[in-house]
């Protein structure tokens, strides 16, 4: 699994936001980083409120710089995925929309819960869209990643 989680960056890097992937390599790609990053954030944040504040603010660090080059190469995977079931990257938008429903519904409205019900709705959409099988053949984004058609 760690080899793939490696062909996955590399392919990454190959081809920023050209073509398709698959569940699996979105998925392992994900689960690798979500667990490097809570390794080293939350393990910053460990030793921090432990006394061990060098280390702490070392391994927070670590993760913050992490993230930060991981930005592009996140962002491109999951339009890439979203390339696999035939949906435009720009569908990614529908993510921060709920957000500044809230925050304006939180500045002129005591009524959060359309907001709330947005971020939601969102987070399931996306969810959705990431765990949908690839469109079989090939579609405008490319070939199937499966080799199937």
């Amino acid at each position: 699994m760690k080899e793939y989680f490696f062909d996955t960056i590399k392919d990454v890097w190959r081809r920023i936001f050209e073509g398709r992937v698959r569940r699996k390599q979105f998925w392992i790609y994900f689960l690798w980083y979500w667990i490097i990053s809570a390794l080293t954030v939350g393990g910053g944040f460990f030793f921090t409120f432990n006394g061990v504040r060098v280390v702490g603010m070392i391994l927070v660090w670590v993760g913050y710089i992490i993230a930060g080059l991981a930005g592009i190469p996140n962002l491109s995977l999951q339009v890439r995925r979203l390339h696999d079931i035939g949906k435009s990257g720009w569908n990614l938008l529908l993510i921060p929309v709920p957000y500044f429903v809230l925050a304006l519904a939180a500045a002129f409205t005591q009524t959060l819960w359309l907001g709330v019900v947005g971020i939601l709705a969102s987070f399931v959409l996306m969810l959705y869209f990431f765990c949908k099988d690839s469109q079989p053949g090939e579609n405008q984004y490319g070939p199937n990643p499966k080799g199937i058609n």
